[in-house]
């Protein structure tokens, strides 16, 4: 079986998801807290995961598990619900930060993110991690 160029940003993202939020991790600088930077991180692996690595200015996403539907149709579903939990997610995510930057929030651990926000990053990681393991039960990563 052929090697998927996806298997390391799948395996990278199973790993966050396995280790969470536990390791401490330096503030992204003109982050708001340690939320903001980790889920700015998550966000961009997930979007990896799904799409591949895009072009900057490219308006399609034709790579990650994307390019894997065609090869294995009834991933579909899996990659559709992925999709729409990683674009709520990241919505709910940009109109937070968007918030606290307007109010002149600057990076403080006490600045805590709605629940929504949080359980919504946490909804998109899941969904990944089951379109990967629905990808690998057809054979389409080692």
């Amino acid at each position: 079986m052929r090697k998927s160029p996806l298997l390391i940003p799948m395996m990278l993202t199973l790993t966050w998801l396995l280790l969470g939020c536990a390791a401490k991790q330096p503030i992204h600088p003109g982050a708001i807290n340690a939320f903001d930077s980790t889920s700015a991180d998550d966000l961009l692996l997930l979007q990896t995961v799904l799409c591949g690595t895009t072009p900057a200015g490219a308006t399609a996403c034709t790579g990650g598990l994307n390019a894997e539907v065609k090869q294995h149709p009834k991933l579909l579903p899996y990659l559709q619900t992925a999709t729409k939990s990683y674009n709520t997610a990241e919505a709910l995510y940009e109109a937070w930060v968007s918030a606290m930057k307007a109010q002149g929030t600057s990076a403080s651990a006490t600045t805590t993110p709605p629940a929504n926000v949080q359980q919504a990053i946490t909804q998109a990681k899941t969904d990944t991690a089951t379109a990967q393991r629905q990808l690998q039960g057809q054979g389409g990563t080692q």
